[in-house]
């Protein structure tokens, strides 16, 4: 069960026409509201189906649309027990928004899901986004899957911003599908069994061109494959991908972007080695393996680096690599 994806030409159709709609007069903008992508309560981008399994019992509160002037936020949590669930499988979508996937303390699930919009008719674009979550138990492992099957927007093309906040207890490893367009994703202490993630811009910042934000990985145990990609329009954003990993099993790890820098550090032990490819386009590539890195920071001749970790192939643990930036830094270091 994996969320479908938009393919990037709609992204860059869409992303564009929001970017460019600050500066349309005032009948391009209605226009533009006319656009069936814009339309409040079309259906979303994220598609998903409920997961196998019984549902967990869920304690839950909602909040409800808040409204206060041109601002509505909507607050919904779930606390369930799982503590004795193996690991399990997350498949979590955003269209717009940011999603955050991390350790609990104990053995409990719980799951925040925030939404938020601006402007006027903010509390229409909550209401006309239909929240769909699944908390379950299959196999003894747990099953979480949170998506909207609608997306809301308010005048002025304004989006409802999903944000998802998910922790879930240290019983085994995650299997982590997770698409946030808007926001990106990070994933913090966990041990993965097998990732991909997904994010075709960050958020905006008031009084910076383009897009901010990325993929951030904090202290995670890769136990399989990592697929990482981002992407904004070209020249409008920074969307970086950055992480501090530990390998437990042999993997591979793929991370590209268009304009966003790569940064991803390895954890050094006597059983771990690197093969790492890493490349850009008009960036700079740093490599820095067995303590003497690879690549020249101050060289832009050469826009494909290659290192091994000394004794590669007779090392367990053997983990491959490969970067790609087409116009920021690439740097890989273990």
């Amino acid at each position: 069960m994996r969320p479908k994806r938009n393919t990037r030409r709609q992204f860059l159709e869409q992303a564009s026409g929001v970017l460019a709609l600050s500066a349309l007069p005032a009948g391009a903008v209605q226009a533009q509201q006319a656009d069936p992508a814009y339309q409040s309560g079309r259906r979303s981008l994220c598609e998903q189906t409920p997961p196998p399994g019984k549902p967990l019992s869920l304690r839950k509160t909602d909040t409800g649309i808040h409204a206060d002037g041109n601002h509505a936020t909507r607050l919904m949590s779930y606390i369930a027990e799982a503590g004795k669930l193996k690991g399990g499988i997350l498949s979590l979508c955003a269209e717009y928004g940011r999603v955050e996937v991390m350790d609990s303390d104990d053995g409990q699930v719980r799951l925040q899901v925030r939404c938020m919009a601006t402007g006027e008719g903010a509390a229409k674009a909550l209401a006309d986004t239909d929240l769909r979550v699944h908390l379950t138990a299959d196999n003894n492992q747990l099953r979480v899957a949170v998506w909207h099957a609608t997306q809301g927007f308010g005048a002025q093309s304004q989006p409802c911003l999903v944000n998802i906040r998910l922790q879930v207890p240290l019983t085994g490893t995650y299997k982590l599908d997770a698409l946030a367009n808007h926001g990106c994703v990070g994933v913090h202490r966990l041990t993965l069994a097998g990732a991909k993630l997904r994010g075709l811009s960050g958020t905006k910042m008031r009084g910076i061109k383009g897009y901010q934000g990325g993929h951030d990985l904090d202290n995670v145990v890769l136990a399989g494959d990592l697929d990482l990609a981002t992407e904004s329009p070209a020249g409008f954003g920074d969307t970086w991908i950055q992480g501090t990993l530990t390998a437990i099993a042999p993997c591979k790890v793929v991370a590209c972007t268009n304009e966003g820098s790569i940064r991803l550090a390895f954890t050094s032990a006597p059983d771990t080695g690197l093969d790492v490819t890493a490349s850009s386009e008009q960036g700079r590539v740093l490599i820095g393996l067995n303590d003497k890195p690879a690549g020249n920071p101050d060289s832009m001749n050469q826009k494909v680096w290659r290192a091994r970790s000394e004794g590669y192939e007779k090392l367990p643990i053997k983990i491959m690599v490969e970067t790609h930036s087409k116009i920021s830094n690439v740097t890989v270091v273990g």
